[in-house]
């Protein structure tokens, strides 16, 4: 679909027409009042500003490492789950610390964008069927376990903060540099 606006010239009335695809004739042709026009750049102007804010978190964001994501998850699930992080990376099966591992693998998967599950195994130290047992795992146990439901509620949540406090160090920085 394609919608081209055409102002208004001399007396002819400004005109909205929606063409589909590549056939000449516009299924909608019709006069457009000049307060429909400027509501319209406004709402124009403002999806703009949205599509712009988000290219540049994601562009925020992309200066964030996968690593620096994993690392920063493997802090987060030890501080909430009361472990150590060399535990929660090591090779012990005790339930205290198979949780969170398998929550450090389902958050792996989840934010680190740019790593498949073999990488996170690697990462992990385990074998891929492992890190999608652990993950299906989790998924599962968030469909009925509110507490660990919670739990990593607070995770992503501090990770939210932790991502917004570097976004302004990044741009701190990006502005003492171009100051500088």
């Amino acid at each position: 679909m394609r919608v081209n606006i055409f102002p208004s010239v001399g007396k002819e009335q400004a005109r909205l027409r929606v063409y589909i695809f590549n056939i000449a004739k516009p299924i909608v042709d019709m006069p457009l009042p000049q307060n429909t026009i400027a509501r319209l750049i406004k709402e124009l102007a403002a999806e703009i500003k949205f599509v712009e804010d988000e290219k540049q978190d994601k562009q925020i964001y992309s200066t964030i490492s996968d690593q620096q994501v994993f690392d920063k998850f493997k802090e987060l699930v030890a501080q909430e789950f009361d472990v150590e992080k060399p535990d929660i990376m090591g090779k012990r099966k005790a339930r205290d610390f198979v949780i969170p591992r398998q929550v450090l693998t389902y958050l792996a998967e989840e934010f680190c964008i740019g790593w498949s599950i073999p990488t996170i195994g690697r990462k992990m130290n385990r074998d891929h069927t492992t890190i999608l047992y652990s993950v299906n795992k989790i998924k599962e146990q968030l469909q009925i376990d509110h507490d660990l439901n919670e739990r990593i509620a607070v995770i992503v949540d501090n990770f939210e903060k932790w991502k917004l406090d570097e976004r302004h160090r990044q741009m701190n920085e990006h502005i003492f540099k171009a100051v500088a």
